[in-house]
């Protein structure tokens, strides 16, 4: 009876530890997936100066279409992509430019742009009950280092 047991213990354990791997390779191509996502919009709205200041030699974001870009990409990855359907998104974008000024981290004054993502689903990633994950967050951030000051 105690090898019956110890068998059976040790299939529970195999099993859960399966279940994990497999839950786990999951969550890390979901945040692979959104940290795609959060690259290709910081980047994205990194195209989009105002080319008058631009003229004028002050390098200046077009927040308008920068955020309209980010928002645009971001209603097309969530359609696309499995995981997004199912969540609740949130982003933050910072820019620094010219006329926005520079973070005191940004020392060289930089100019770039930081999206972060955040997704919440109301579904456990994970199947096991004892490893929770509801959300994933990720950053990214686009320096534009050829117009270093």
């Amino acid at each position: 009876m105690k090898g019956f047991i110890v068998s059976v213990g040790i299939f529970i354990l195999g099993f859960l530890v399966i279940v994990y791997e497999g839950d786990l390779g999951v969550y890390v191509n979901n945040q692979l997936a959104l940290k795609e996502i959060t690259e290709e919009m910081s980047s994205g709205a990194a195209l989009y100066l105002d080319e008058e200041k631009l003229g004028e030699g002050r390098l200046v974001f077009d927040k308008r279409k920068g955020i309209k870009y980010i928002e645009n990409f971001l209603k097309e990855a969530k359609n696309r992509t499995k995981f997004l359907k199912n969540c609740e998104i949130e982003y933050k974008v910072n820019f620094q430019d010219d006329e926005k000024g520079y973070l005191e981290e940004n020392q060289k004054e930089i100019p770039c742009i930081t999206v972060e993502v955040q997704a919440k689903s109301n579904i456990d990633i994970f199947k096991i009950p004892f490893v929770e994950a509801y959300e994933i967050k990720r950053t990214s951030r686009y320096e534009l280092p050829y117009f270093e000051k």
